[in-house]
């Protein structure tokens, strides 16, 4: 419900903007000052709900913001970034499988281990899909990521990243899921992930 009052779709204030324009419209031929100040107060109504859209961000639009933020700094190899959007028990695994890697340490090495592996030159991320149950928002992020295994073309992958809040009220992963790698999904995509042992 707070999701819907603080990030309303965009038609729903345009409709209620247009209702109090229609009432303002109707009232001002009528001459009638009542209708005119109801027409104009659902108008300001509309116009508070747009601006409490844009000014004021959700658990998931943060989550959504963060998510691509985390594919980021893995490009930028700014780790104390990504380390900082983890939970210290943050794990990392295939999708129907068990976790390869069970700590934020051993995340971290991970993705470094990647980005060497790799040498990944850049990406870019895009959230799929959003989805708050209880006290988890799940995102799926699609990546398009370049590097010098073959140059030249992105080679797509979908995430999902499970997102709890911290103990200091901060949002950060407990874990993330590889959904597919190029072509590869389940246990074909074991080989293209490094392990730490």
């Amino acid at each position: 419900m707070t999701d819907l009052l603080l990030s309303p779709p965009w038609w729903l204030y345009c409709f209620v903007i247009a209702i109090g324009l229609f009432v303002w419209v109707s009232g001002n031929k009528r001459t009638d000052r009542r209708s005119r100040w109801i027409g104009i107060g659902v108008m300001l109504l509309g116009a508070v709900m747009a601006a409490m859209s844009f000014l004021i961000e959700t658990d998931a639009q943060k989550v959504d913001r963060e998510s691509k933020e985390l594919v980021q700094a893995v490009v930028d190899q700014n780790w104390s970034k990504f380390q900082s959007l983890l939970a210290p028990d943050a794990r990392l695994s295939i999708e129907g499988l068990a976790p390869l890697f069970h700590s934020r340490d051993e995340v971290v090495a991970g993705a470094k281990l990647g980005v060497n592996r790799y040498g990944l030159r850049g990406a870019s991320a895009g959230v799929e899909e959003t989805k708050k149950q209880d006290y988890i928002i799940s995102t799926t992020v699609r990546v398009y990521s370049t590097g010098d295994v073959d140059p030249g073309h992105p080679l797509p992958s979908r995430w999902q990243f499970d997102w709890i809040k911290g103990p200091d009220g901060r949002w950060v992963i407990s874990e993330i899921r590889a959904i597919e790698i190029g072509t590869s999904k389940g246990s074909d995509m074991d080989t293209l992930i490094p392990h730490l042992r």
